[in-house]
C-alpha cells in the first residue's frame, strides 16, 4: 500500500501545477465495496477548528484517485489510516509538490482529519 501511494505522489510531483489560492490539500480516504481509496483534493480555505473546509474544492488533478488493491480491504480501518499518513509524512518530508500548500490533511470522509504537514 505504501509503495503505491508513492508512486501515485511521485507521478502528482512530476505532472501537476497547484494554483497559487490552494492553501490546504486533503487526502481524503474512502471506503469502497472493494478497496479502500485516496482521493486529492485543495482548497482556498482551511480552518483548524471545522474540517468542512476540505469539502470546498477548489482543485483537483486530473489523477486524482488512487485505488489501494483489493488486499487493502484486510485492514481495519485505523491500519489503512496509519499506513496513509505513514507514506504521505514520508513523501512530504522532501520538497517538490506542493511546496506552497501550508496545510496537507488527510482522513477518512466521515472522520477526523490528521495534518501531515
Amino acid at each position: 500500500m505504501e509503495s503505491r501511494i508513492k508512486h501515485w505522489v511521485e507521478s502528482l510531483k512530476r505532472s501537476e501545477v497547484i494554483p497559487e489560492q490552494i492553501v490546504a490539500i486533503n487526502f481524503g480516504i474512502i471506503e469502497e465495496e472493494e478497496e479502500y481509496k485516496i482521493s486529492i483534493t485543495g482548497s482556498e480555505q482551511y480552518s483548524q477548528e471545522d474540517d468542512t473546509w476540505a469539502e470546498r474544492v477548489g482543485y483537483q488533478p486530473k489523477n486524482k484517485d488512487l485505488g489501494l488493491g483489493r488486499n487493502s480491504k484486510k485492514y481495519h480501518l485505523m491500519e489503512v489510516l496509519n499506513k496513509v499518513k505513514s507514506a504521505l509524512v514520508n513523501e512530504f518530508k522532501s520538497p517538490g509538490l506542493f511546496e506552497q500548500v501550508h496545510v496537507i490533511t488527510t482522513g477518512f470522509e466521515e472522520g477526523d482529519l490528521y495534518r501531515i504537514r
